[in-house]
């Protein structure tokens, strides 16, 4: 993908281009997939990767990896990328739904910067009445329980969960 930022000065008297190309984010489903599951892990590597070890304690369910191949701190340098992979991140989020249409919660892991997580908030909200229930969790490198909590972050019209705490 390729990526422009132009730059203006406040009269225009000058512009500069500067072109970025960038990695398309990878969607990795399970071989075989438990369709009829009522939960599934989703697992956003962008800054990092996030390993199989680190995911061990949401127990055996599905595990849906969104990533970029070479992921990297400070990867994202333009707005047309950070909007290409919030979009990309929640279409998938949306398939994921729809894929498994017994589906109740996701379960929302990432290693992304702070200018995706907060995208990826915004298009939430919006797109709230499209999407299961979601459950973004805190890592903690050092501790013994990798992601000990979580924040749901779906709104519901039957019960009022939303922003509720939610212990792993």
């Amino acid at each position: 993908m390729k990526a422009t930022n132009e730059f203006h000065n406040p009269i225009g008297a000058f512009r500069r281009k500067v072109d970025y190309n960038y990695e398309s984010l990878l969607v990795d489903y399970p071989q075989v997939p438990k369709l009829d599951s009522k939960d599934v892990l989703v697992a956003i590597s962008i800054t990092r990767k996030i390993n199989k070890n680190q995911m061990k304690e949401f127990g055996n369910i599905d595990v849906i990896e969104i990533y970029l191949p070479h992921p990297d701190d400070n990867i994202i340098r333009s707005k047309k990328q950070l909007n290409e992979y919030k979009k990309q991140i929640i279409c998938s989020l949306e398939d994921i739904g729809v894929k498994y249409g017994a589906l109740n919660r996701i379960h929302l892991i990432s290693s992304i910067p702070s200018c995706m997580s907060v995208e990826i908030g915004k298009a939430i909200a919006l797109n709230n009445n499209r999407l299961k229930q979601i459950i973004a969790y805190h890592y903690v490198a050092q501790g013994n329980k990798k992601y000990p909590f979580g924040i749901i972050l779906t709104e519901n019209t039957l019960n009022d969960e939303h922003g509720k705490l939610v212990k792993n």
